[in-house]
Order: C-alpha cells, then sequence, then structure tokens
C-alpha cells in the first residue's frame, strides 16, 4: 500500500471500467471462470465471484459489523447524508478487524 501511495496511485490495483460499459468487473469474472473450468468445476454447479459477494456480506452481518463499514468493503456508495455526503472513507487500517471477523469453514 505504502509503495502504491508513492507512485501516486489512489486505487490499490490498477484496475479501469472497460470503456463500452463501465463495468469493472468484467475482466476479474473472466479470469475466475477460466481458474474455476482449470479447476474442473461444472458451469452451473459451481460458485460465482458473485456469490462471494455475498458470503463476505452475510458473514460481515453475523459478526455484528456496521452496515456503513461493510458498504465500503464491499464497494457500494452510502445512500444516507451522514455518512455518504459528510463522512470521510475509512482507511484500510481501519476497516482490516472488520474484514478478519470471520473465518470460513472448508468442508472437505
Amino acid at each position: 500500500m505504502d509503495q502504491r501511495k508513492q507512485q501516486g496511485a489512489i486505487q490499490l490495483f490498477d484496475l479501469v471500467p472497460r470503456v463500452d460499459d463501465i463495468d469493472w468487473s468484467k475482466d476479474y469474472r473472466g479470469h475466475f471462470g477460466d481458474v474455476l473450468d482449470a479447476c474442473h468445476f461444472k458451469a452451473g454447479q459451481r460458485p460465482t465471484a458473485y456469490s462471494f459477494r455475498h458470503t463476505v456480506v452475510d458473514e460481515l452481518q453475523k459478526a455484528g459489523i456496521e452496515e456503513h463499514v461493510v458498504t465500503q468493503i464491499i464497494g457500494h456508495k452510502h445512500n444516507t447524508m451522514t455518512y455518504g455526503h459528510y463522512a470521510k472513507p475509512l482507511s484500510p487500517e481501519e476497516l482490516v478487524d472488520a474484514v478478519n471477523s470471520f473465518k470460513l469453514e472448508l468442508s472437505d
């Protein structure tokens, strides 16, 4: 993160939306699908990039993380005047405890 700041970067990664449809995630979803194909997951019977967002939101909610924190973690805009207009974004250091507030149990 410090290296990115020294380079004058605002974002963590050098990603830009596609020009035609302003979709930030299309390339990621394509690469993710390729990885799942390589792991022999069958289309229609495998996790999707979108399902991970649902899982994270569900787990953060169960952990009691405040909605305005979850909103920032997943990249949504705040729709309230208080957090959407007046509040400054939380720093990554302030978000790390929320992100680390849960562990998913992996099944065999």
